[in-house]
């Protein structure tokens, strides 16, 4: 759900899971304009006698929401790699090295696929999507990670593993704003 200020210039996302009501992130707009959202959004879930969480907020926002009387708790941190001068050489990477070597003894073989090269994978990327959710019990997150949607995915850069040719995993990139960042975000795998 989206909850505006009234001028609409400013919004902030959440879901409702029970009493929690989940904020995704810091609200989207002129900081001068947003803020209001923040006592917006826990009014609204005063009323309901709601739980409220802000999921993934910025470091910029922490303040305003502590202001607010809510605490924080770290969960996990970003990673950001600079690809350019990233190798998996050294003490520190042996465990992606032995993945790595262990995915080529069995075959598997990754690659990025861009659009408008994603669209043919489609039917494959769904039946590797269809295969996790029913290990699952076949219920889509899509609060925090997408969901899988053809529609939506044929845009995505997609990371696909195969093995024998056929697709046994695949991870969704999402471009952040000026599109020098790349982030992982829909990963699925056969069971197998």
């Amino acid at each position: 759900a989206l909850l505006w200020n009234p001028a609409r210039t400013a919004c902030l996302m959440y879901g409702v899971h029970g009493h929690t009501w989940v904020a995704l992130g810091e609200p989207i707009g002129p900081s001068s304009e947003a803020e209001g959202l923040v006592a917006q959004f826990l009014e609204r879930c005063d009323d309901y006698g709601g739980l409220p969480v802000v999921y993934q907020a910025s470091k910029d926002w922490l303040h305003v929401f502590t202001d607010y009387g809510l605490t924080f708790v770290t969960l996990g941190e970003d990673a950001r790699v600079f690809l350019p001068h990233f190798a998996i050489d050294g003490s520190g990477h042996r465990a992606t090295r032995t993945t790595v070597a262990h995915l080529g003894r069995l075959g598997v073989h990754m690659r990025v696929e861009m659009p408008p090269k994603v669209e043919p994978l489609l039917p494959a990327l769904a039946g590797v999507s269809d295969a996790w959710l029913a290990e699952r019990g076949g219920v889509e997150e899509g609060f925090a990670v997408s969901r899988f949607d053809p529609r939506y995915n044929a845009f995505c850069p997609v990371v696909v593993a195969t093995r024998a040719g056929t697709v046994e995993a695949f991870a969704t990139l999402w471009s952040l704003p000026g599109r020098h960042t790349l982030a992982v975000d829909m990963v699925r795998q056969r069971p197998s």
